[in-house]
Formats: structure tokens, sequence, C-alpha cells
């Protein structure tokens, strides 16, 4: 613990009587004993150079010293000093025999010797306290004479002061009747000592005739005082606005013959607290430069920055909380010492309940959530209720951050600091919250302070303004709501609403609007069920199937399956992109409400500059988010229930967007812009063999267009395959007649090999010949018992020569090429799982230097282990492929119907994935 406070404070126990200090209640002894018991008064009172001076010049005046001044005037604002230096004056005077030893000392070490042997009469008189009618109807007369006059009777019991009050009630006395009473008391040895405070608040009660009887009173007084040898008068002048024209009358008639002072400079406020609110200060240096040193570090994020010396001498008031202070005083806000002693109690009562006895105590830590704080320094009932409000939002926004949260532990700080500054300055910059939050013992970086207030005060703190001067922000506490807090509330109201189809619709019309310039697209539809690639842009509706990729690509609209599953490619939305363009949209609809009902609202026309400006802005975000944000993933099937998906950022406001998204699906296999005749022959060929027919074009169409989710899809594949036929000199064979020539392919016409038909008749031919033609036959291939190949495609190309065949393939391979060999060992396992009769790999992890690290042998004859076996050789290869060398050595044994095998193998995609993938591979005809 660096600092600790007087018991009342760490126990909350702080009342305003603790803090206000009353001379009049000290004088008719029923002040708090803080202020009635001398010894205690002085132990929590620190010595200003005024109270000092004043003091001094008190004791030596009372003890005949001709060169002090007889009168001093206080000038002072509310709050300043003024009534507790004259408590001090009355102690002083009347209680100096009582002092304790160890008062009495630090009252020496000031200069301020205890007068001995004197005995003055004190008379006080407190303004606020005593009005005309008291004194008339106690002494016969209402004037401050009759006062005087009547106290000096009941302390002395001396009959001139009886007659004198006697005599002078509609008349005042003059300067020589004043002396001649006062220097009766002298040569008694008690010499008078006058406290008068609150003097204003006295004449204010007085009509003119009375307040300038008054004024002449008082100078006749003065007059009077300065002729006499120790008698003494210290009278208090409020420096304040009202009363001012009554003020500069009497301060004409005592600035003459007096000595002025204002009693406490704002230099030397933070002892004052001190020593009043605290029992004990330490480490103040080692606290001061731990500070210091994090305000060097952090130069560009805080803003005014103090000497270490400057820290060390305020500590553990920060600077910054003794300039606010002054300027709430300064403005008439607060009373400078007795509210800002109350306000500091209890800040210093939380900071002590928290445990946070090492901080310095900044703005950020004054909690106006409490009551009596706000009403002492909010003044306008309309502000305070916004202030009330605000600190609610502030609450909420405190658990929706959560306990871990950095701006968590600011925005209170951050809110308080923004509500004093708008009543002492009438606004604070971004850089001066940060002076008036930080603290270090938060372990929280004053870099995150802009961001709180940015990303989660504005428009959540109802009240909580922000504008900007000279390129940096500004905040302010207004009676008026923030429009941005207005949209922010209109908004969540309009999630209530059920408008989701409107603000979809928002959103959907940036999206037509980009993908109108692509082809075959569907935004947020479910496309035709055709053949030929469709790009489909799912919708962001949540909670809803409908939008499912997967579901799109496999059902048509009317929930039947899809025919064209491998067709459909869908464009999925990220979901933190829809629901930034829902929150967007949404603030876009709330918005231009806004503007056009801004009366409704309690806007005027300053603030709709400001707000079309951010319509501006969230126009500009919501086009950026929907264009560059929300589309990120390309998904389509390839496979039987396969389906993949591919990242690809798609920025829609791109012109070349079509062709990165072909070229994407190209790179993967799913896309074809063209068949080449050679892999059309071989499809053609294929389908042929197993079927013992020639495809027709409309099956060609169907299997280039989508129906088979592993094949290669065409744009178009009409167009396209009708290319591929012509270059490629297919037969068309339409009503049983081969046509090489044809200006169109119909649905229904046969494609078939050159070589397999016959070629046309000739004009010779008969009619006889010509009316029946010759019949197709397929290409014969011979077949050898036994037979070593090399690649996946002389594997399909001789297997439908087998009726039943026996497989081997023997595979090795290491660095770039396992991932393939892995890829084609899960290929066969999966596809011929059924007519595997053994598997055996095995998987060895080395060093670029060759040591071992792992290796892994498996072995499997039953279809039940062929999954471990692969999952787990998969997994050993995805480990360690990445960090070490690898070796993938396997021997796969299949047997079957040679046709059937080619069938499963014999698809586009995987000829083409494995095409360039050697192995070894032995087919044995089974007899």
């Amino acid at each position: 613990m660096v600092w600790s406070p007087f018991e009342e404070i760490a126990g909350g126990k702080i009342v305003e009587a603790l803090y206000a200090a009353d001379l009049w209640a000290v004088y008719t002894g029923r002040a708090a004993e803080r202020y009635a018991d001398p010894n205690k008064f002085f132990e929590r009172t620190y010595f200003t150079s005024s109270l000092k001076s004043l003091l001094s010049a008190l004791a030596r005046r009372l003890s005949g010293d001709p060169n002090v001044n007889p009168i001093t005037l206080i000038l002072t604002g509310l709050g300043g000093g003024k009534t507790h230096s004259l408590i001090a004056a009355y102690h002083l005077t009347k209680n100096g025999s009582v002092l304790s030893s160890s008062v009495a000392a630090s009252l020496e070490r000031e200069g301020i010797r205890v007068p001995a042997d004197v005995r003055p009469v004190v008379v006080v008189f407190d303004g606020a306290q005593i009005d005309p009618k008291f004194i008339m109807e106690r002494y016969g007369s209402g004037a401050l004479w009759s006062y005087i006059f009547g106290r000096l009777y009941e302390e002395t019991g001396d009959g001139e002061f009886r007659r004198a009050l006697e005599t002078y009630v509609d008349v005042y006395p003059g300067a020589e009747k004043i002396y001649e009473l006062f220097e009766r008391l002298e040569a008694a040895g008690r010499p008078l000592v006058l406290l008068i405070d609150e003097t204003l608040n006295f004449l204010k009660n007085l009509d003119r005739d009375q307040r300038e009887k008054t004024r002449l009173f008082i100078q006749g007084l003065t007059k009077a005082l300065t002729q006499l040898r120790r008698s003494y008068m210290a009278m208090t002048l409020l420096d304040a606005e009202e009363a001012r024209e009554i003020a500069e009358g009497l301060r004409a008639v005592v600035q003459r013959i007096s000595r002025n002072e204002s009693m406490i400079t704002p230099r030397e406020l933070p002892a004052v607290i001190r020593r009043a609110l605290l029992r004990e200060v330490s480490n103040a240096r080692e606290e001061a430069k731990r500070l210091y040193d994090k305000y060097e570090e952090n130069r560009q994020s805080l803003g005014e920055r103090w000497t270490l010396e400057t820290l060390m001498d305020y500590y553990p008031i920060h600077p910054t909380t003794i300039a606010l202070f002054s300027k709430l005083a300064e403005n008439g806000v607060i009373q400078a010492t007795r509210d800002v002693l109350r306000i500091l109690a209890w800040t210093l009562h939380v900071l002590y309940q928290q445990g946070r006895t090492t901080a310095f105590i900044l703005p950020g830590d004054i909690p106006i959530e409490r009551e009596e704080i706000r009403h002492a320094v909010f003044k306008d009932a309309q502000l305070r209720l916004a202030i009330e409000q605000d600190l609610r939002d502030v609450e909420a926004l405190e658990k929706l951050l959560g306990v871990n949260s950095d701006c968590s532990k600011l925005v209170k700080r951050i809110y308080r600091s923004v509500a004093l500054a708008t009543v002492a300055y009438g606004y604070i910059s971004e850089r001066d919250v940060a002076a008036y939050v930080y603290s270090p013992d938060l372990s929280v970086s004053p870099l995150v302070l802009p961001s709180c207030i940015k990303e989660h005060m504005t428009g959540y703190v109802t009240h909580l303004h922000v504008f900007t001067r000279e390129g940096m922000p500004h905040y302010a506490v207004k009676s008026k709501a923030f429009w941005r807090s207005i949209l922010r509330r209109r908004v969540e109201e309009l999630r209530q609403e059920g408008i989701e189809e409107k603000v979809l619709e928002v959103i959907k019309r940036r999206v037509d609007r980009y993908a109108k310039r692509l082809r075959t697209v569907y935004v947020w539809e479910t496309p035709k069920d055709e053949p030929g690639l469709v790009l489909v842009f799912a919708g962001i509706k949540r909670d809803d199937s409908a939008d499912d990729p997967t579901n799109i690509i496999s059902k048509r609209e009317d929930g039947g399956p899809r025919i064209y599953q491998g067709a459909v490619v869908v464009a999925k939305p990220d979901e933190k992109a829809a629901e930034q363009a829902i929150r967007l949209a949404l603030e876009l609809m709330a918005i231009k409400e806004i503007q056009d009902k801004y009366k409704e609202y309690g806007l005027d026309e300053q603030d709709l500059p400001e707000i079309k400006k951010y319509e501006e802005q969230i126009n500009e975000q919501l086009d950026k988010t929907v264009a560059k944000d929300l589309y990120t993933t390309l998904v389509y099937a390839k496979g039987e229930g396969v389906y993949t998906s591919m990242a690809i950022p798609l920025d829609l406001s791109q012109e070349n967007i079509e062709e990165k998204i072909k070229e994407t699906l190209k790179n993967d296999g799913k896309l074809a812009e063209k068949i080449a005749p050679k892999l059309l022959r071989q499809v053609v060929e294929s389908l042929y063999n197993n079927r013992g027919s020639w495809p027709t074009y409309r099956e060609l169409v169907e299997y280039f267009g989508g129906k088979l989710t592993d094949v290669p899809i065409l744009i178009n594949p009409k167009r396209d395959l009708a290319a591929s036929i012509r270059e490629g000199n297919f037969v068309v064979i339409r009503g049983g007649v081969a046509l090489r020539e044809y200006t169109t392919i119909e649905d229904d016409d046969q494609i078939a090999l050159p070589e397999a038909a016959p070629p046309p008749p000739t004009p010779e031919t008969s009619p006889a010949n010509t009316a029946a033609p010759s019949p197709i036959v397929a290409i014969q291939v011979s077949k050898s018992a036994y037979v070593k190949l090399k690649t996946l495609r002389e594997l399909v190309e001789k297997l439908p020569q087998y009726n039943k065949v026996k497989v081997i393939v023997k595979h090795t391979a290491e660095k770039d090429a396992v991932e393939d060999a892995s890829a084609l060992f899960k290929t066969l396992a999966d596809k011929l799982r059924d007519l595997i009769k053994e598997t055996r790999i095995i998987v060895e992890v080395t060093t670029e230097g060759g040591a071992r690290i792992a290796k892994v042998e498996l072995e499997s004859s039953t279809n039940k282990t062929i999954d471990a076996v692969r999952e787990i050789a998969s997994s050993t290869v995805d480990k360690f492929s990445r960090m070490a060398k690898i070796i993938l050595n396997y021997t796969i044994v299949f047997e079957g119907d040679g046709r059937k095998i080619a069938e499963t193998l014999n698809t586009p995609f995987t000829l083409e994935r494995f095409k360039k993938v050697a192995f070894d591979a032995t087919l044995e005809e089974v007899v």
C-alpha cells in the first residue's frame, strides 16, 4: 500500500459535514469533531503559503508588531479555503492555550507563533447564518454594528458596549467612536479579533439605504483598526458574478488599508488534499517514475506530458485531476476545496475498495455513478438525466464485452472522463481522454483506447457525441441523444420487426448488379436442371437449408433429385461477411428513415450533413462487403455424394471475375472449355465397349454436361461437343445411316468412331444396295495372357480384352511423387474394394540425411481392414510429409471381370488426374 485514507473514507462514512467547513458551527460549538477540536483540525490542515501568512500576521499583530497590516481581505471563489482559514484563525486565537505540544511545534515550524499571555476577544460573524431579523430580535437593531457591539457586551460585560448598542440604532457609528470602544479592549489586555465570513450574503438581505450605511460602517471600522495597536480583522469576499456590484463597493473601502489573500493556489491543492484525506503517503518517487516512464513509452498515444518532479509533487493526485477541478471551480460548477474534498473522498474510497492504493487519481477514477457526485458536478437536470441513462448503457456494454476484454476495463473510465471534461471545457480530444484514463496498474495499453471508443462506445452510449476538429476525434456528452445511438436503437428495433426479406433484398440487388455481367448465373435462386455449367450465388438466409450448397447441387426447385448435379457450381457466402452485410443493410434502411423523420427523433438540421456523410460511408462499406468479402468459396460435386470446397476470394467488381472462376475450375479438373477429339474418342470407344452400342449425341451431352459428377463439365456441352465431333471426323449415325457430312447433330444421332463405320454409298451403288445400311463393327484389339504396363491409361485400354483377370499393381514413390502415389492407392482401394485380394503398404520416414524417423508396414487380405490400412497410411503421409522425407511403397492385387474393372476406372477425371503417374502393373488372365 502506497497511500492509505483516513478511516471514515476507507469505510465509506463520508458525510457533508466532514468537508464543509462552517465557521459559525465552530463558534457556536455545533461543529463536527474534526473542525471543533483544534488539535484534530490542525493535524489535517495543510499550511498553504497564504494560510501561513495570515496566521503569522495575526499572531504578530496580537503580539503588538507595528509592521503588520491589521486587516486581511480574503478574496476567493466558492470553496476556495476562506472559511477554513477563518476557522484556523479562530482556533489560534481562541484555543491557543489548549493546543497539544506536537501541534504547537508544527505551527512553530511553519513560522506561526502561538500568542502567549494574550486573551483576545474573538467575535465571529457569518453572513450565511445571521440575517438582519435575527440581529433585530436579539439586539434591537438589524445592523452589523449592533451585532458586533452586542457580542462584545456579552463577552466582556462592559456597559459601554451596551450603551453603544442602544445609541446606534438608526445611525452607524463613526471611526472615532469605534476606535474609542475597541481601545478599551486593548487597554484591558484583550485586543479584538473580528472574523467576518460570507459578508455578501448578509449585504444582499439589506435594502439600498441599509447597505450603504453598512458600507460606511465598515469604512469607519477599517480606519479605527489602523489606529489600534493589536486588534485585527479578517474578512472574506466571494469573487462571484452575482453581487459583483456590492462586492466592488465594499472592496474599494477595505482594500485601501488591507492586505489581500487568495488562500489556495492550484499548485498547493494536491498538498491540501493529501493532508485532509490521506493518513499516509509513501513511495511517491517510485510511483511517479513508473508513470513517467510509461508516458515516455507512449508519446504518440498520450496527450500532455509532465516532468517527473511535477508528478512527484502531485502524487497521488494527477495533475489533470487538479486542472479539471480548478476549471470546474472557475466555471462556478463546484466549490473548489469543499466539493473537491468530498468528491475525492468518494474516489479514494472506491479505489481503496478495489485495492488500487498505488494509483494516481485520474479524472477517469471519479465515480460519477454516485448520486452525490452527479448532483455536485452536473447542475443541469436534463444533462444529469442523460448521464444517468448513459451510465446504464456503459454498464450493459461492460457485460457485453466481458471481464477479459481490455475495453471492458476502460469504457466506464472513458465515459467519466468525457462527462467531466464536457462540464469543464465543453468537450475533450481523443488524446486528452487517454491522459484522463491511462493508468499503468490497469495493465491495458493506451493504444487500445481509440478503438474502444469508436468500435464499442460511439453509437452505444446514447448521449456520447463525437465530432472531428483538426483531424482529431473529439467527444462530449449532451442532453440530446447522439444520432449514432438513435441509429443503433433503430437498427435493433428493425431486427425485431420481421423485415428480413426487405433487408435481404437490399443485399441481393447489389449481388445482382455485379452478377449480371456473368453468363448462366443464378442469384439466390435454384437453377434449372439442365446440362452445362451453371454458377449459383447462394443466399444468406440464416437457418435456411435451401441456401445450403449441397442442397442446391443435389435438389431441383420442386425438391426432387437433380439429374445434372455435376453442372452446378455454388458460390458460398462467408458467414461473417453475410452478417456484416445484413448489419450494414439494416443501418442503411434505418438511416434513411432517420433522415426522413429527423424531427420526430429529436434531431435538427445541424445533424443532417453528418448523417448524410455516414450514409455514404455505409453505402460504400456495403458495396465493398458484397463485392469483395461476401463470396469466398466455390462448392461443387466431384464424385457421387462427394463435395469439394475450393477457397477462392471472389471480387465481383473485377472485370475478369468470370475468367478467374473458369481458371480455378479448370485447374481442379472440374471444367473443360473444350473436349479434345482424342479424349472424346476414348469416351465413345469406352461407352461402346461397355454396352455394345454407340452413344447418342444426347448421352454425350449429358456425360459432359454434369450428369456424371466426376467428369469435367462443358460450359455449353451441345455447342462444344458438336465442334469436337466435327474436328475428330466422327461418324454421325442417323436412322441407321452413317453420315460423314452433316449440317446439324440431333439429340438421337449416334456418334461412332470414323473407322468403325463403312464409307457412305457411292453414286454408282444400286438403289437396292443403298436401301440396306452396312452393319457397324467395333474395333477388335488382340490380347496377351501376361502383360506388363506402366500407366493407368494403358491398364484401362488392356483390361477389356480379358474375361477374368488378375492385376498386380506395384508402386514406389518419394519426395514430390508421394502425394500422387498416395492418391492413386486411395482411388484404387475405393473403386475396387470388393475385388481386392491383397494389399501391402510400407511408409518410411527419414531425415534429409537418411536417418530413419519411423517406418509403418501394413498388410490386409480382407475387405474389412482395407479402409483401416488406407487411412493409417494416408494419415502417416499427411503428418510427416511437410517435415521429413517420405518413401511410399505399396502393392495392391485385385481380380475380376476385365471389362467391369476397366469401366470402373475409365472416367475422364480419373484418367486425367493420374495421367503422369507411373507404376508397374501386371495382368494375368485367369482361366
